[in-house]
């Protein structure tokens, strides 16, 4: 955030969960409680410039080099939050 406005933009699926959705706008929600800027949502689909945070796209987070280490769930949901370059991943305990 710079001066009360948003410096990212929440990302989710063209036709996201009802999970992922929810979640989207409880970021944008808090996000804005916190700070007063208001985090704009955009599709997966839409051109979005600057830093995205990404909820439930994975074939963005392929495109923005996040590298998630293999085995790191050992079968089990964790929750985690993904750095690469101008994108962050934010990984509930859904599959």
């Amino acid at each position: 955030m710079v001066s009360g406005q948003p410096a990212a933009t929440i990302v989710i699926a063209v036709t996201p969960s009802d999970e992922i959705l929810f979640a989207a706008q409880q970021l944008q929600r808090y996000v804005a409680k916190m700070s007063g800027a208001v985090l704009p949502v955009a599709s997966e689909d839409d051109e979005v410039a600057g830093n995205r945070i990404l909820l439930g796209v994975a074939d963005l987070v392929a495109q923005a080099g996040v590298i998630v280490p293999e085995g790191l769930d050992e079968g089990r949901p964790t929750p985690r939050v993904e750095v690469a370059s101008a994108s962050v991943r934010l990984k509930g305990m859904n599959k």
